[in-house]
Parts: C-alpha cells; sequence; structure tokens
C-alpha cells in the first residue's frame, strides 16, 4: 500500500468510527468485530450495486456463525476491494493486483494452511502467476518450512510484478509513451551517477527537469525555477542538490508540487510545442516512474542482502544491474 502511495496510517484519518476499524486490523491486538458491526451499514450502502448483495450475504453469515471458506472465495480480494473505492486512481498496477490475487486464492489458501510445496505447484500451474516466478524461487517456495522462509521467494516475485508491469506501461501505454517523448526513456533513470555504479532515478528525474527547461545547468535550471515566485515555496537549494547527488528522492510535498508546477512552466516556455497542463502531466508521470524504480530498488537491495543469491556476484550494485537489464528485456517482450 505504501508503495502505490496509500500509507496504512493515512486510512485511520478516517471518520472515527473507520479509524477505529483500520487500527484494530492493524494492532491485530484488538478483536475488529465490534467496530467492524458498528460501520457494517455505512460500508455496505457505499458498495457498488452489483457487489452489494455478496457482502450483505457474507455479513449476515458471519451474524449467523454460518461463515465458510466457499463464501469467502467468491469475495472480492483486498485489492479489488480497494480498487473499488479507489475510482479516481489511474495506476496500471492496480487493475494487475486485481487479475493476481484473484488467481492467488488458491496458492494463497495453501500458504495460509503452511502447505508450501502445494502452493509452489499451483503457483508453477498457473499461467499468469508463473510469469513472475523463476525456477529457483518455486523452489525455495516448495522447500520453505514456515512462514519466514516464504517470504523471499515471495518479494522477488513481487519485484518481477513490480518491473513487468512498468516495462508494459513504457512500451503501450500513450501517456507513457507521450511521457518519454518529453522527458525521455524511462530506461533512463536507471542510470548511475558513475559508471556501472548504483541508479539514481531521483537524480536522473532531477536531469531531465533541466533538461526541460533548456537549462545548461542545474544552477541554470534553478535560476528559471526561481524566477519571479517565493523561493520560500519551493525546495531549498541544499536539499535539491542532495536530490542530484542521488542521496535523497524527492519526497512528495507542498514544496516538491510548487517545484513541479514551476519546471513545467518554463518547459511550456522553453519550448512552443510543449503546454504547460502537457508538460505538467509529463512531469508528473515522469517523477511517478522515477518512483516505482526507486521502491523496487529498495526491496531488491533487501532481497540481495539475503545469503547465498547468485545475483551477488554483480557486487555492491547487484539490485542496480539486476533492475537495468531486467527492465531492458521486459520492454523488448512487451514491444514485440
Amino acid at each position: 500500500m505504501k508503495s502505490e502511495g496509500f500509507p496504512w496510517h493515512e486510512l485511520e484519518n478516517g471518520p472515527k468510527e473507520l479509524g477505529t476499524l483500520f487500527r484494530n486490523i492493524r494492532r491485530q491486538d484488538v478483536d475488529p468485530r465490534d467496530s467492524l458491526r458498528s460501520v457494517l451499514s455505512k460500508v455496505q450502502e457505499a458498495l457498488p450495486s452489483n457487489t452489494a448483495a455478496q457482502f450483505q450475504a457474507a455479513a449476515q453469515a458471519v451474524k449467523d456463525g454460518k461463515f465458510t471458506d466457499d463464501l469467502l472465495a467468491q469475495l472480492p480480494g483486498n485489492w479489488a476491494c480497494f480498487r473499488m473505492g479507489a475510482l479516481d486512481v489511474n495506476s496500471p498496477y492496480f487493475n494487475e493486483y486485481v487479475l493476481v490475487e484473484a488467481e492467488s486464492k488458491a496458492a494463497d489458501a495453501a500458504l495460509h494452511e503452511g502447505n508450501y510445496r502445494h502452493a509452489a505447484e499451483l503457483v508453477q500451474n498457473n499461467e499468469r502467476l508463473r510469469r513472475y516466478w523463476n525456477e529457483e524461487n518455486i523452489k525455495g517456495l516448495a522447500s520453505a518450512t514456515t512462514p519466514a522462509e516464504t517470504l523471499r521467494p515471495r518479494l522477488r516475485a513481487w519485484l518481477q510484478l513490480q518491473v513487468d508491469v512498468l516495462a508494459k506501461w513504457s512500451t503501450q501505454d500513450p501517456v507513457a509513451l507521450q511521457t518519454q517523448r518529453d522527458c525521455g526513456s524511462l530506461e533512463s533513470l536507471l542510470t548511475g551517477l558513475r559508471d556501472e555504479a548504483q541508479a539514481a532515478p531521483g537524480a536522473m528525474w532531477l536531469r531531465a527537469m533541466t533538461r526541460l527547461t533548456k537549462a545548461h545547468s542545474l544552477t541554470g535550471m534553478l535560476a528559471l525555477v526561481r524566477k519571479e515566485t517565493d523561493v520560500s515555496a519551493l525546495p531549498s537549494e541544499a536539499t535539491i542538490k542532495r536530490w542530484s547527488r542521488g542521496s535523497l528522492f524527492p519526497v512528495p510535498s507542498q514544496k516538491l508540487e510548487k517545484f513541479v508546477q514551476r519546471v513545467s512552466r518554463r518547459a511550456a516556455i522553453a519550448d512552443q510545442n510543449l503546454s504547460y497542463a502537457g508538460a505538467f502531466e509529463s512531469v508528473r508521470c515522469y517523477y511517478w516512474a522515477a518512483q516505482r524504480f526507486n521502491s523496487a530498488l529498495w526491496f531488491a537491495t533487501l532481497f540481495h542482502s539475503g545469503t547465498g543469491s547468485p545475483e551477488r556476484e554483480d557486487g555492491v550494485h547487484a539490485p542496480s544491474t539486476w533492475l537495468r537489464a531486467e527492465f531492458k528485456r521486459l520492454q523488448k517482450l512487451h514491444a514485440q
């Protein structure tokens, strides 16, 4: 959820009853059923008409003590439910999450039961799931004896899904194609600040902003962006230099939003073929892609920090090396 830009704690800031429910679910030290009962009617009122009956039947079954695994299997999954309520969110990931979630129900049940070998068999025999698993990780899942031992192969599959969706988006989505015409290829976001160095998506995004404004340097771009605006409303020069060095990724904030607006305005002035609205959309999408790469790198670092990974032979920058190669491979696959 945090990777998608929806930190769980923000859900707890909702109306009192809903916030309490989400806190109880997160803490897992309080039975959430009482708070669920208090908000159930409100939740049901907000459900899409084509799914309300399913949830109402399930809720009644819970009240009657007759809820079964078959009833659970008929309900939309967690991501499908979230997608219903996130109608204004446009992300290529959500649709894939919903599809993967639906195909994973049997494997999830096997995982819950501790039957990891059967879960691995179900994954291997499912065309949609199998594309995110290599032989090593299927074997790792099959040989697991504890839930903790399943985390590494599952994390690797999740990373594969992240890169695959982004590669598909970059080659097939009209918005992505326009973004790359304006800002540069998504692959360039994985460039290292030095040869063979760790990828620095935030720094590469900032360099694209410099190119958009037709400035010859970061200093020149900053001078253009600050022209005729309140400097205190923008990120500080020290912060922007940290972005440029790759030591800090630009974190979403009001100041970053203002910076994006100013860059887009200067880009439209520098290039008559660009409108402010068009430049803003491209800058925003390019930032989103950089953010996704940065998130994938963070999780890939966790994966590579384990022992026994053959991919560690690439050295300390193995996560970046893997991500560049895999993104390029999947782009070619989706471009066919």
